[in-house]
């Protein structure tokens, strides 16, 4: 089997690092869950009902007893005592703590495995026949390629961001044990009339809740070309693969839309692109890594056959899994024995610490030191001497794992189900092992003969229930689990998808039954519960009407964010879940911070509210205004009248240092060119030695405001260890003005005339009906906070000045951008220095050739770079966009601009750029970011940024750099 040479243990130990670097920016709230879920699904770390989910890489189904044992003992240390062995040949631990996932991933990496790419939108773990390399009727070993397939896709910058998840399945027999059809793309090894081995190349199969089976798109791809031809059909995915909905994203619904011979175009126009080039196998590397895979000294064997008639009389239970287990091999005296997972009462693809030591050692004694994992969740010693089969029996007999029933009615397939996965509908291993009890008595199972179930607890298909001669399907209807029951399925290589056992109108793809027959569930399993949609920090109650009631002091010496630490902020805002704000207010000023809490308010249009909650406490709290210089003349005289007509008598105006603006702003049109700096040095570094007097202030920030304020909580404990008070959290608009009119007070002026949230009149603008109310703040710029509440944990942003609030990133720096977004209805003939959508050059081509001022063009995800491909060295700079993390089509433009249309000048990233994207986007051709993230914006400035240098993929249409991968060209 493989083994690691220095590039990959560096390669994995690289990845490990990076991800634990990804960790620890989640524990410190550096990244949202939003930004954090696509990096760890990549790195194999599911969130699921109960716990986090750890899915580890066994790269086409082949462990060796050390990395088995070393699965064992993660098992027992960051587990619960077992393992659960899944259809694409990886093992998933259901139970780790996600502080404790970088120092699993470093173990793993000990024994040359990793959990990359077993999860997320990217190429998956390729699948083979669990007999690969033993089996009597293959044409040759797939797990070679297979090898070369995990290196041409391990963290591919190209193809890390797909519309969906990507699978790949190959068979090196004719006949298919691999089920390759119901795969993203199958491989089928196959030998032309000169005897050359190449590859029938399927397209467009899967499972989940549209069961397509795959289409022959080539009936012989050579071995040398079959990276290029892969290379293809992914490009071509890539770009044109539905995005804008989930459940239409897989590859089969392009193919099925477009239709097979439109993707076989493109897909061949790719190809006489990239054939030849540096994805061309020589033999000599293919043989290379063929020598890893090279037969074991197999001895000469004197029992060369077994009698299982006289074995099952004289042992039963030994003949039936001699009968059922046992495979033949193509080496005369050995054979591959196959483990069952599947007790009776057992969990389907479950093993404990012990049974997979025990299995460790069988095989490292019996099989060579190698065994396999098979996608119908068993385990496989593959070269197994027919004179050890009793012995091997014997020890899988005290371990619990000699059941002999593989193909047989207890031989379920099965998904986690409710009793761990989220998107479960129904629960799966009750039904199974209950099914296994039902037929547990091995007659009855022989009676019945080869009968494959298949259990799924969604219409996801995690348990392959459409191609089980039983498939069962958990459904969820009215709050309770039901079952349906499809009949039928046959073998992978004479394909007919499982029926309806009920009525159906016409024939079409597993259809549900118009009655879906209901199997109870044990009551001795408990359901599990769903966690609760309600938010952890605070409810989405509105706020309650009841007047304010006493409640016990807290200990007023203890320092503020002890005594937040002490009390834990989840429950402190849940004692203040359905108190009014007045109440909050009151307690947090009496209680909490008495005399240690200042009020900053804005003076905009729903200031007044907060304010006359302060009136009403105490009118003598000091008031903060930032009298920015920039306000409108009518929020000047709008803090006059409130102060008078609410008594408050300690309102102080904090203006901005004077040398900070001569420096920085001296026109006073920084607001113009780069709004963050003007708000940093007219807010944000006015207002931080104020709060730092305070062990808190109290905001007027209320959820209805904007979708990032949805769920603010009445109290957040902030990265200085101060105390944010929000007491209009759960206020609606519609409580906001109508508390206005119940208590008699001032609007102001502005209100009237549409401007619903009001900061400096330079950014803010009037709100249409309908819009958020904050709409008109910073209209068309990408910023929605001024800098004072930058983050939601309640940190107040860095101090910055303009220089370094530049967003360009560019040779090492951030620096001033001469380019602007393309304005409509601007002059294409007269154009400069604006970034052109790529329609838009085209609907008007001769104008902007004609045109002498330097221009850029923009590119969009959908946009075909082909359409300008005569016109690229037109601009100075091509920035691409990327409207999500997740959206990997800007990847595939950068590459053809960089590597096939030789573009030489700027190509930029335009988007949501996180730090973790940038070494994928400077290996695509990327020179330019803009970045707006801002802890990625700080990991740029202090020269932290983790980079990863080692890829195993080549680049470049001629040379491969060094630090690439050499397993296509050697790199000495």
């Amino acid at each position: 089997m493989y083994r690691y040479d220095e590039f990959d243990a560096a390669f994995v130990a690289g990845r490990t690092a990076q991800f634990s670097d990804q960790v620890n920016r989640r524990l410190s709230g550096e990244l949202s869950e939003d930004q954090f879920r696509p990096l760890r699904l990549m790195n194999g770390l599911y969130l699921q009902l109960h716990a986090y989910m750890l899915r580890i890489a066994v790269p086409y189904g082949t462990l060796s007893s050390r990395q088995l044992r070393k699965l064992a003992h993660i098992a027992r240390t960051y587990d619960r005592g077992y393992g659960h062995f899944t259809t694409r040949q990886n093992i998933q631990f259901n139970w780790p703590k996600l502080k404790d996932v970088p120092e699993i991933l470093r173990e793993l990496g000990s024994v040359e495995m990793h959990a990359i790419q077993t999860s997320g939108n990217c190429i998956r773990n390729t699948t083979t026949d669990q007999f690969a390399g033993a089996a009597a009727d293959e044409i040759i070993d797939p797990r070679p390629v297979a090898e070369i397939i995990r290196q041409w896709s391990s963290l591919h910058p190209e193809f890390s961001y797909l519309p969906r998840k990507f699978k790949i399945a190959m068979s090196g027999s004719p006949n298919d044990r691999a089920a390759i059809r119901f795969h993203d793309i199958g491989l089928q090894a196959v030998a032309n009339a000169a005897g050359d081995i190449g590859w029938e190349v399927w397209v467009g199969g899967g499972l989940g809740r549209t069961p397509i089976v795959g289409k022959l798109i080539n009936s012989f791809v050579p071995n040398e070309h079959l990276l290029a031809y892969l290379e293809s059909i992914m490009r071509v995915y890539n770009r044109y693969g539905r995005r804008d909905n989930k459940f239409k994203a897989r590859i089969k619904i392009l193919v099925h839309e477009e239709g097979l011979e439109t993707i076989k175009g493109q897909v061949e126009n790719e190809f006489a692109q990239v054939r030849g080039g540096v994805l061309t196998l020589p033999a000599e590397e293919v043989d290379r890594i063929t020598t890893y895979f090279a037969a074991p000294d197999f001895k000469v064997q004197t029992a060369t056959k077994i009698d299982v008639a006289y074995e099952s009389i004289i042992d039963p239970a030994y003949g039936r899994w001699l009968d059922n287990n046992i495979n033949s091999h193509r080496q005369p005296g050995y054979a591959s024995v196959t483990i069952s997972l599947k007790p009776v009462g057992g969990a389907p693809g479950d093993a404990t610490d012990v049974q997979m030591d025990v299995v460790a050692d069988l095989a490292e004694r019996y099989s060579f030191d190698e065994l396999r994992v098979t996608h119908e969740q068993n385990l496989v010693l593959p070269h197994v001497a027919i004179a050890d089969l009793r012995v091997v029996y014997d020890a899988l007999v005290a371990a619990g794992l000699a059941e002999g029933n593989t193909g047989l009615i207890t031989d379920m397939i099965c998904c986690p189900g409710l009793d761990f996965c989220a998107l479960a509908n129904a629960r799966s291993i009750p039904i199974a092992q209950e099914i296994s009890r039902k037929f547990a008595e091995p007659q009855r199972q022989a009676e019945i003969g080869d009968l494959k179930i298949k259990i799924s607890g969604c219409i996801n298909a995690c348990g392959h229930h459409h191609v089980g001669h039983i498939g069962i399907l958990g459904v969820e209807k009215k709050g309770g689990e039901l079952y349906q029951i499809t009949l039928g399925a046959t073998p992978p290589r004479t394909l007919r998808w499982a029926r309806s056992s009920g009525p159906v109108s016409k024939p079409r793809m597993c259809p549900a039954p118009s009655r879906p027959w209901s199997i109870p569930i044990s009551p001795a399993v408990p359901a599990p519960r769903k966690p609760s949609s309600r938010p952890i920090v605070a409810s989405a109650k509105p706020p309650s009407r009841r007047p304010f009631m006493a409640l016990p002091k807290l200990a007023p010496a203890q320092p503020a964010h002890d005594k937040l630490r002490a009390l834990g902020i989840v429950a402190l805002n849940g004692m203040f879940d359905d108190m009014d704000a007045l109440g909050v207010l009151r307690y947090a000023i009496s209680d909490v911070l008495p005399g240690d809490l200042a009020i900053v308010s804005s003076f905009g249009a729903d200031s007044a509210v907060l304010l006359h909650l302060v009136a009403q406490v105490d009118p003598s709290m000091p008031v903060y205004f930032l009298e920015t210089g920039k306000h409108f003349p009518e929020t000047l005289d709008y803090v006059e009248t409130l102060k008078k007509h609410l008594g408050l008598i300690n309102v102080h105006a904090i203006r901005p240092a004077v040398e900070d603006v001569k420096r920085f702003d001296p026109n006073g049109d920084l607001w113009e060119t780069d709004p963050d700096s003007c708000c940093h040095i007219r807010k944000t570094e006015p207002l931080e030695p104020i709060t730092e007097q305070f062990g808190g202030w109290v905001t007027g920030r209320k959820r209805f405001q904007t979708k990032e304020r949805g769920v603010l909580p009445h109290f957040e404990l902030t990265s200085d260890d101060r105390i944010k008070v929000n007491p209009l959290a759960y206020f609606s608009d519609a409580d906001v003005n109508q508390y206005k009119i119940d208590h008699g007070l001032p609007e102001h002026p502005l209100f009237a005339k549409g401007y619903k949230s009001i900061g400096c009149a330079p950014c803010t603008s009037v709100v249409a009906e309908g819009e958020d109310p904050r709409a008109g703040r910073w209209r068309g710029l990408n910023k929605k906070e001024c800098g004072i509440h930058f983050d939601f944990n309640g940190a107040i942003a860095s101090p910055m000045t303009a220089a370094t609030r530049h967003t360009l990133w560019k040779n090492g720096a951030f620096m001033a951008d001469p380019f602007h977004e393309w304005t409509e209805g601007s002059d294409p003939a007269t154009a400069s220095y604006t970034h052109v959508p790529l329609p838009v050059f085209l609907a008007n081509r001769d104008a902007f050739l004609a045109n002498p001022h330097p221009l850029g063009l923009l590119v969009s995800p959908g946009d075909r770079i082909e359409d300008v491909e005569a016109d690229v060295g037109r601009f100075a700079s091509i920035a691409i966009k990327f409207p999500a993390f997740t959206d990997g089509r800007g990847y595939s433009s950068a590459r053809l601009l960089a590597q096939r249309y030789q573009y030489v000048n700027e190509i930029r990233a335009v988007g949501d750029v996180l730090q973790d994207q940038i070494p994928l986007m400077r290996r695509c051709g990327f020179t330019a970011f803009v970045v707006t993230h801002e802890p990625t914006r700080q990991a740029l400035i202090e020269d932290r940024l983790p980079e990863v240098a080692l890829f195993y993929q080549p680049v470049g249409t001629a040379e491969v750099p060094v630090g690439t991968r050499p397993f296509l060209r050697r790199v000495h």
